[in-house]
């Protein structure tokens, strides 16, 4: 049935009288002779149903990933592809590929109801072919844009975005999923390795060596180091060319996959048949990059702010803090679930904020800047990381979240606002005041250093009963490097570990390719001590499992202190000396009599130490001491800390 050109439009028609419903293809023969035959695509029954449009502009829709985008599909015995964009700013939107000789007068998407949703299933369209949306926008400007649900690109800066079908990975870790739910993270050992996405590159031998000798049982995938950070030459090197290779990953994409998505998923897949959880960050950068990918689509109106609150947004950057639209907050409720969904993610760190925000706050120019305005700010973020939080655990309940609150112990130029504030239900919450302090503190000479000891107990003592993470890096040795020697700055670096890895929290170590061999295996050993003894991580709402022994001794630059189980049965006693002195007979008050025998020396000489005062082991006496009915007389090395384990006379 040959169709006729309507009125000289590139728009054909025919009449067919007497002929009821049956299936039929077109085929169309263009200017250079090709021929394209094809299932009428405006034949299809619309795939979203009404609910699924009151949910999307309500910001409800969690499942939205499945429609929106584009979809491998069956309809009426017809396999094709499925597409669905958003765009409120649109007069038309076309699908364009090298399916259709990216001509966008093919196949113009259509509008379903007043929704600004656009569909359309294409007949014949196969996974690994290329597309993008063609819109035109009420002032007759013509572009092309990649799909903001798409999950995978083309990696240049003119490329499109690639059909795939993420359901053909083969999962196994059905077994970890289902005791996924029923963990309880606050009662057992929690200790975490923080990499950058590009470090998959490593021999995954290596990578696989070092994170099971570490005995670490969470993974976080980080994105680019920000510049200020202290990481290796080496590590920044790779991140700056995955970072080129990687700039123009969509949304919905891993920021880095060497072969697409099944290379991140494979990474999940084999962490979690190890027992190893993998979370992913869900930053403030993070959600602008939404707003802004997503913007580009819609044009969304800022709600009426004050003067005050408008500058603090500016200045921030974070505009989406600016915005309460449903189909927003839709976007960004879906790529959460997303990650759950087809990556198998089990958790998110949240943050960014806090640091861009600390700054501000101290800086004498925002001093103008209202209580109110403050709250307000701050309050935004959370409300909508609340919000996300609770969607996300609706689905599964087993997913984690760590994240970021602003405290009254950051001490910022304005502090009276925070007690307002309306802070998230974090299941594990970053500990800022301590590393603060620590950086604090080792950025100072020795004598001042002791008119400030304060600062390494005071932030402990300011904790509440949340659960934290204490994060273990080389920045500390980074920072101490730039002053001190090699062996100086090692033995700093181990006796911080030591001190960090003792106080209440879970330990993040960092993982970098230039890692000292003598601190990794500091680090591995204090791990190792941590998972197998209760009495390191059974703090969780009991302020008896931590005890102080001596925070004050600020002369000799010594904190010493107890980790013990709620009857005292087993303890651990931590000596640490942060002075360049050694100590001779440095008296210690004890809580039992009995052996106290080291388990650990960081100036072993397996740890890159001069081996001073190994195998230490006292009898305690009753001598009274740092309040103690017993004592012990220790032998310390200078920056160097010591671990002890009581046990009585008995044999273990």
């Amino acid at each position: 049935y040959p169709m006729d050109q309507v009125e000289r439009q590139p728009m054909f028609a025919v009449y067919l009288p007497n002929k009821r419903r049956f299936p039929y293809q077109i085929r169309m023969t263009f200017a250079d002779g090709n021929t394209y035959t094809s299932e009428d695509p405006y034949c299809m029954e619309s795939q979203i149903s009404d609910s699924e449009i009151r949910l999307f502009h309500e910001g409800n829709w969690k499942n939205a990933y499945r429609k929106m985008g584009s979809h491998l599909m069956t309809i009426q015995g017809v396999s094709g592809a499925y597409f669905v964009l958003w765009a409120p700013m649109a007069r038309r939107v076309s699908v364009v590929g090298d399916f259709n000789y990216w001509n966008g007068m093919i196949y113009p998407m259509q509008r379903i109801d007043d929704s600004d949703l656009f569909e359309i299933f294409i007949p014949g369209v196969q996974a690994g072919q290329l597309y993008k949306y063609e819109i035109k926008n009420w002032q007759g400007d013509i572009y092309q844009k990649k799909d903001p649900y798409a999950v995978m690109n083309e990696q240049h800066e003119d490329g499109a975005s690639v059909i795939m079908d993420l359901d053909l990975f083969p999962w196994d870790d059905g077994r970890w999923l289902s005791s996924r739910n029923i963990r309880d993270i606050h009662s057992k050992p929690l200790a975490i390795c923080e990499m950058f996405e590009p470090e998959l590159t490593f021999p995954e031998e290596r990578l696989r060596e070092i994170v099971t000798q570490m005995g670490l049982s969470h993974i976080i995938l980080k994105g680019r180091p920000r510049a200020e950070k202290p990481v290796s030459d080496e590590i920044m090197g790779i991140v700056d060319r995955e970072t080129e290779k990687t700039r123009h990953k969509g949304f919905f994409e891993p920021m880095y996959s060497r072969d697409g998505p099944d290379r991140t998923r494979l990474f999940v897949n084999e962490c979690h048949k190890n027992n190893k959880a993998v979370l992913t960050e869900f930053t403030s950068d993070y959600i602008q990059k939404a707003f802004d990918y997503i913007l580009e689509f819609a044009d969304l109106m800022p709600e009426g702010t004050s003067e005050g609150l408008t500058r603090l947004i500016e200045e921030t950057g974070y505009t989406y803090l600016f915005y309460r639209s449903p189909e927003l907050f839709n976007y960004l409720l879906s790529n959460l679930i997303f990650w759950i969904r087809k990556y198998h993610i089990d958790g998110f760190v949240v943050r960014g904020f806090h640091d861009k925000l600390a700054a501000m706050c101290a800086s004498p120019e925002f001093e103008d800047i209202s209580n109110k305005d403050w709250t307000s700010l701050v309050q935004r973020h959370y409300d909508l990381t609340r919000s996300l939080m609770a969607a996300a655990r609706e689905v599964d309940p087993g997913v984690l979240f760590i994240g970021e609150s602003i405290g009254r112990e950051e001490l910022f130029r304005h502090c009276s606002w925070v007690r307002d504030l309306n802070k998230p239900d974090y299941d594990i919450h970053w500990d800022y005041s301590v590393k603060k302090s620590m950086v604090q503190y080792l950025g100072m000479d020795p004598a001042e250093r002791k008119r400030n000891h304060y600062l390494l107990s005071l932030p402990v003592m300011r904790m509440d009963d949340r659960d934290t993470v204490i994060r273990l890096n080389h920045e500390w040795r980074k920072m101490a490097s730039t002053v001190y020697s090699d062996a100086r700055a090692l033995a700093e670096e181990k006796v911080t570990y030591a001190y960090l890895a003792g106080i209440p929290g879970k330990p993040v170590w960092t993982l970098h390719a230039n890692q000292s061999s003598f601190s990794l295996r500091f680090a591995r050993d204090l791990l190792k001590q941590y998972l197998k003894n209760p009495t390191f991580y059974d703090y969780d709402l009991r302020r008896d499992a931590f005890e102080w022994v001596n925070a004050m001794d600020a002369r000799e630059s010594v904190i010493t202190f107890l980790r013990k189980d709620s009857r005292a049965r087993e303890l651990f006693l931590f000596v640490c000396n942060f002075d360049e002195e050694e100590k001779r007979g440095y008296r210690i008050g004890v809580p039992k009599k009995g052996l106290y025998q080291i388990i650990m020396n960081s100036d072993s000489v397996e740890y890159g130490g001069e081996g001073r005062y190994e195998g230490q082991e006292y009898q305690a006496e009753e001598i009274f001491c740092d309040m103690k009915e017993y004592s012990i007389k220790v032998y310390l090395p200078p920056m160097a800390a010591l671990i002890f384990r009581f046990r009585t006379n008995r044999r273990f």
